[in-house]
This record gives structure tokens, C-alpha cells and sequence, in this order.
């Protein structure tokens, strides 16, 4: 089991082509083919796992990135970007959805 990537950027480059490689090939299985039948704070933790060890992924094989988890755009702000990405010309947003 992959990851599904719902939208992806017109911008293409090298970095970008990487990024995309290793979201589509990390392994999701052991994340996410046992979620029917847990209740919500356990789908929490898994998620929170799986969340984790792709910035690290990330983190470790793109070094050129500056990689967050949970960044606020806004100290106020309610919501965050699951993991965040800035580098001098870009920035990577990536959402996770369980679903």
C-alpha cells in the first residue's frame, strides 16, 4: 500500500520530482491496513507515526529543505500543514488524510 497523492504542483524540478518519488514509494501498509475497527485516538497515534516517519524520510533524503511538522503559517492559527517544507525559492505543503 502507497500513499495517494489527491493534487500535485505544476512546478517541476528535480527536488519536486524527488519529493514526489518518495511520497509515492513510502510503504504504508503497516500504517494504515489495521485503521477499521480503532477507535479515533488510536487512528490518531498510527496517523501521527505515519506523519512522522515520512518527515523524517523527508528530513533525511532532502537536505536542502527545511522540514517541520505541524507549522503554523500564522501563531493564531487554528490549523497546521502536516508537514512544511521552505527552501530559498520554494515551499512544500504536504496534508495527510487517513481516508
Amino acid at each position: 500500500m502507497k500513499p495517494e497523492l489527491f493534487e500535485v504542483s505544476s512546478f517541476n524540478n528535480d527536488m519536486y520530482k524527488q519529493i514526489i518519488t518518495i511520497i509515492e514509494e513510502f510503504d504504508s501498509k503497516n500504517y494504515f491496513s489495521n485503521l477499521i475497527g480503532k477507535s479515533q485516538p488510536e487512528q490518531k497515534i498510527i496517523v501521527a507515526k505515519f506523519q512522522n516517519d515520512l518527515y523524517k524520510k523527508l528530513s533525511s533524503e532532502i537536505r536542502e529543505i527545511k522540514w517541520e511538522l505541524e507549522h503554523k503559517p500564522k501563531a493564531n492559527a487554528k490549523d497546521a500543514i502536516d508537514i512544511f517544507g521552505a527552501s530559498e525559492n520554494f515551499v512544500v505543503a504536504i496534508e495527510l488524510d487517513k481516508h
